[in-house]
């Protein structure tokens, strides 16, 4: 047995083959697994960015960015752009 039947349910777009034979006494498998989607992870404001000296400088250089739309679009892109540079 490779698997167990919780195993099998919890991976079900999972495939498992076997390989051509290369020697005599075994096979080789193949396990590919399905790709699992990360978990949303909520933006988290970290106290310590504050202490940065460009980061106020940085913060306004984003924010000033021109975006077109009504104004809960235009707050919205404004604090994912923002998100997004300071992830990098």
């Amino acid at each position: 047995m490779v698997a167990t039947h919780d195993w099998l349910d919890h991976y079900k777009n999972s495939t498992l083959s076997s390989l051509p034979k290369i020697s005599l006494d075994h096979r080789s498998i193949m396990l590919k697994l399905e790709k699992i989607k990360k978990k949303h992870c909520p933006f988290k404001f970290e106290n310590m960015w504050m202490t940065h000296g460009e980061f106020k400088n940085r913060i306004s250089e984003w924010w000033q960015l021109k975006v077109v739309g009504k104004t809960m679009f235009r707050l919205t892109k404004n604090l994912d752009d923002v998100k997004r540079n300071l992830k990098i």
